[in-house]
């Protein structure tokens, strides 16, 4: 009866072992793709931070561009 009876608390142990292992397995994955998210994150702001630069250089040469032409024409 000994045996009957600690068969099942083995095979729950062994459960919770199993599932710490596999949880533990998807946890490092989980990590790493966060990171990976991370890193893009930024690399998507810094690229974003350039075109808003490159966005307000080509204005100002626009804006320049247009009053050269408006005071040529006067």
């Amino acid at each position: 009866m000994a045996n009957k009876m600690s068969l099942p608390i083995d095979t729950d142990i062994m459960r919770m072992k199993i599932q710490k292992d596999i949880e533990a397995r998807h946890r490092v994955e989980i990590d790493a793709k966060q990171q990976e998210v991370d890193r893009m994150s930024d690399q998507f702001y810094e690229t974003k931070r350039q075109l808003d630069v490159v966005n307000v250089q080509l204005e100002t040469q626009r804006h320049d561009a247009e009053k050269e032409v408006r005071d040529l024409k006067d």
